[in-house]
């Protein structure tokens, strides 16, 4: 298994991604992209959260990793991301109750709560997503 920290988000008083973290996120996703491809991986799916979400260069950091990998990073809002977890965490807890899910990201850690509304085969899932410690580290000096 590849493992690598990045910490696009390293800088939180800039809404930049930073130059050395700029290099760190090129070179992961290259060596994420060469182990896609020993293992004969037909489809790269990215997605770009807070960090990418909220930085003044986000759109050099796409190109940049567009050109160097070919991998196309796809920048989704926070409500997406919150269903994106909540899809990935509902394969190994069935909510049958209301849920607090914790994501600890990059550039902030939100908190999703998830409601079943309704009955029968179709029940809707309420989620409530709060960006906490990105809220209280921008009220900081």
């Amino acid at each position: 298994m590849f493992k690598a920290i990045v910490s696009l988000s390293e800088i939180f008083n800039k809404r930049t991604i930073a130059p050395d973290a700029f290099d760190r996120g090129l070179v992961c996703l290259k060596k994420f992209k060469d182990k896609c491809i020993e293992f004969n991986v037909e489809r790269i799916n990215a997605f770009g959260t807070s960090a990418i979400r909220d930085a003044e260069n986000s759109l050099d950091f796409i190109n940049a990793v567009k050109e160097k990998t070919r991998i196309e990073i796809r920048v989704i809002t926070g409500e997406i991301e919150a269903e994106l977890i909540y899809k990935g965490v509902s394969w190994s807890y069935d909510f049958n109750e209301p849920a607090v899910i914790m994501d600890i990201g990059g550039g902030s850690t939100e908190f999703i709560f998830a409601f079943i509304i309704g009955l029968g085969a179709n029940p809707t899932i309420l989620l409530i997503s709060f960006p906490f410690l990105k809220n209280i580290m921008q009220g900081m000096p």
